[in-house]
């Protein structure tokens, strides 16, 4: 067995992007992302694409604004139920963002209203988990003042969908200055795990791993693993769960150059796991993605880039006792 590539579609003639992707079956996925419709690239466009078991396309999807519209994340449950999530500007430049989610019904995208903490500045979501038409997940940050500036105070965002309207719940920011949530993984209604950074300082310095677990009360942070003491940073970007005894996170961390990092939860602590760095002597790698199915299968995905002159897709497995490149 072996990877391919699959074709995809490309709407832009000038630059086209997938941030995600969410299958619930062989028949059943969607990829995410946003795309240019002109050369300059000022405006962008939400783009959606549908995997039927054969073939990838590019499926209807809203854009609130006549600017740029981002798509971040997307999770489905089933054929009838998927969520997608991002930010819109309504002008360019972006000073002013807004948080975006659209849910799928089977048979059209739409856009959900959703809470902007801070209507004067900017609002992102970057991760989104459901688990069902009746619970979702939804984590990202917002800004709190100095927004577009080296000196932007930044608050997690995490959001909760109850079936009928999507709330903002309380969560956890070890930093005065700048706090990030990037992925979410729900694996019941009592349990939830949200991944990100902050900065031990005024971002731009050192960033730290952030964890935040659920308990079906509250969120509060777990204790994290930080590979680069005192580097340039270290980022989480993906999460997966697949029982209480274990759970999977991975991102890099940067000195010189980046390294990937997977960190591992065994119900009582998260430690980092070695991992491979494919161009280690150059421009390192970067993990931004992981699924795991059991305790003795997972995937991670990234990229890595030789001197950062051209990029190389990254894929490493978990068999239970290492990880190797695919």
């Amino acid at each position: 067995m072996a990877w391919s590539k699959v074709h995809t579609p490309n709407p832009s003639a000038s630059l086209d992007s997938l941030s995600a992707v969410s299958a619930t079956s062989s028949t059943n996925a969607w990829a995410v992302g946003w795309y240019c419709p002109t050369t300059a690239c000022a405006v962008q466009h939400t783009l959606i694409l549908h995997w039927n078991g054969s073939t990838w396309s590019r499926v209807k999807s809203p854009n609130p604004s006549t600017g740029v519209n981002s798509l971040q994340s997307v999770s489905a449950t089933s054929s009838t139920n998927a969520w997608a999530v991002g930010w819109y500007c309504l002008t360019a430049p972006c000073a002013v963002q807004h948080t975006l989610i659209l849910h799928w019904n089977g048979s059209t995208w739409s856009r959900v209203k959703s809470p902007n903490p801070n209507s004067a500045g900017t609002n992102n979501l970057n991760g989104v988990n459901a688990t069902s038409a009746g619970r979702a997940w939804a984590v990202g940050q917002y800004c709190v003042s100095g927004c577009n500036s080296m000196a932007a105070v930044q608050r997690t965002l995490v959001l909760r969908w109850n079936g009928t309207v999507w709330s903002k719940v309380a969560s956890p920011n070890p930093s005065a200055a700048g706090n990030f949530l990037d992925a979410v993984r729900a694996p019941s209604s009592t349990s939830a795990w949200a991944v990100g950074e902050y900065c031990s300082g005024p971002c731009g310095g050192s960033m730290h791993t952030l964890i935040l677990r659920w308990n079906g009360t509250r969120w509060s942070r777990v204790k994290a693993p930080n590979p680069t003491a005192g580097g340039s940073g270290n980022y989480l970007y993906g999460v997966s769960v697949t029982s209480p005894a274990n759970a999977w996170a991975v991102g890099y961390n940067c000195m010189s150059e980046c390294h990937t990092v997977t960190l591992h939860w065994n119900g009582t602590a998260w430690s980092r796991v070695a991992s491979p760095n494919p161009d280690a002597t150059s421009g390192g790698g970067l993990l931004f993605g992981v699924s795991a199915i059991s305790a003795t299968n997972a995937w991670a995905a990234g990229w890595s880039c030789e001197q950062c002159a051209a990029q190389h897709a990254v894929l490493l497995h978990w068999n239970g006792k290492a990880w190797s490149q695919s």
